[in-house]
């Protein structure tokens, strides 16, 4: 039986069939960003103060304009647009990222997404 080798790309158009709430465009940026070049586990929070125990449960993103802190499971970025109540582009990469995580590495990298518990429109 072969391997299935997940891509950034391809759970992008599975998200975007399942929410169709989301911005396809905003989508699009989303997918660039999630290079993991641009996406670090948090070692700080958004007062400055160190994250006693980093994990995939905040991290921070290289945007257009400076760097961001994005929780997942909160909803929440730092960035304007997120504050404004949109589904930012950060916060996709994020979610892109940790399930592409999540489904080449199982439970040992992080817990599930659970649509029914941890949504990704807030």
């Amino acid at each position: 039986m072969a391997t299935h080798y997940y891509t950034i790309p391809e759970i992008a158009k599975e998200t975007l069939a399942k929410y169709p709430q989301v911005d396809p465009e905003r989508m699009k940026r989303a997918v660039e960003l999630a290079d993991a070049r641009n996406l670090h586990i948090a070692g700080y929070d958004e007062n400055g103060e160190a994250i006693p125990r980093p994990s995939y449960d905040a991290m921070i993103i290289k945007g257009s304009k400076g760097w961001y802190i994005i929780r997942p499971k909160a909803h929440k970025c730092t960035c304007p647009d997120c504050k404004k109540g949109n589904i930012c582009k950060h916060r996709l990469a994020v979610y892109l990222y940790r399930e592409l995580l999540r489904r080449t590495y199982g439970e040992k990298i992080l817990q599930p997404h659970d649509p029914n518990t941890e949504p990704l429109p807030a």
